[in-house]
């Protein structure tokens, strides 16, 4: 596995798979680049192929600066690594990160979206928003505890 630091420090682990044009897998919420590396083998045929673990996941350091900017900042770290045209792959929250990540201006010419974590207004709104912040606490908890934990 390679490192960067983020711009706060810490440490994002990634592996580089492959030789052609830069493509970022980005993970979903409760993966690390170990979920996605069947995936990073097989694009890497084709791709140079940056699987990361996010930061509070896998081998990248524990960090209590955990928010969507800090995440599309190392995003952004990642994404300078390479040079040539970038493709994003975005997984269900990875999903959602990558499609700021562009709405940001930052140097992707393609997403690949799978599993986007938003769901469509009805009846039920209210009943997912609460199921949505029960979640987002949940989780908020695990990070400010410091520790990893597997859920």
């Amino acid at each position: 596995m390679n490192s960067i630091k983020s711009k706060d420090n810490n440490n994002i682990s990634y592996e580089k798979l492959g030789n052609g044009p830069g493509l970022v897998i980005v993970g979903g919420s409760l993966a690390d680049h170990h979920m996605y590396h069947p995936l990073a083998e097989e694009l890497s045929k084709n791709f140079t192929v940056y699987n990361y673990d996010r930061r509070n996941r896998g081998l990248s350091g524990v960090s209590k600066n955990h928010s969507v900017d800090s995440e599309l900042e190392d995003l952004e770290m990642l994404i300078s690594l390479d040079s040539t045209p970038k493709v994003m792959y975005g997984h269900s929250a990875g999903a959602a990160l990558a499609i700021r990540a562009a709405a940001q201006g930052m140097d992707i010419d393609k997403l690949i979206l799978a599993d986007l974590p938003f769901s469509l207004l009805d009846e039920n709104r209210s009943h997912s928003a609460e199921n949505h912040e029960a979640e987002y606490q949940a989780i908020k908890e695990l990070i400010e505890s410091g520790t990893k934990k597997v859920l």
